[in-house]
């Protein structure tokens, strides 16, 4: 049995419960089995909650999914369109590392994206600076 990622009731559920599903997939496919081992997969609130439930209020993997959606389901993280990647602008004061970081998580969120719009959105979020100053030379060199 591989070593299953925890859960602690922050985060994405549906997140989790793929990656559940991917850890055990492979080795097992019984209902009994992705029940019974779910609750190693759980840690602190999360873990709590499971233990809370009351008896024989789990026949089934689905049973499991819907409860468990129904508790964190609020947790879930919304698809990012390609609209918000490009309304995103590095602050004033704020550093490449940051804006970058910022940009590769929303971008993250963006179930398609073109390659070539997310390169000229994190381009245009840029603050005017050396790194955007050489990519307008390089720019401007390929471009002559």
């Amino acid at each position: 049995m591989p070593k299953l990622r925890t859960f602690d009731g922050m985060g994405d559920p549906s997140n989790h419960l793929k990656a559940y599903d991917s850890q055990l997939s492979f080795c097992a496919s019984e209902d009994d089995v992705y029940v019974r081992a779910f609750p190693g997969s759980l840690s602190g609130a999360a873990l709590k909650w499971f233990h809370k439930l009351p008896p024989n209020s789990i026949d089934c993997w689905k049973d499991i999914v819907d409860l468990f959606m129904d508790k964190f389901g609020s947790s879930i993280v919304a698809e990012e369109d390609e609209e918000a990647l490009m309304n995103l602008k590095q602050k004033s004061g704020e550093a490449l590392r940051s804006y970058a970081n910022h940009f590769q998580r929303v971008l993250t969120n963006i179930p398609t994206m073109d390659e070539k719009v997310s390169m000229i959105s994190f381009f245009h979020g840029l603050q005017f600076g050396p790194l955007k100053e050489r990519l307008v030379l390089e720019l401007s060199k390929v471009h002559q």
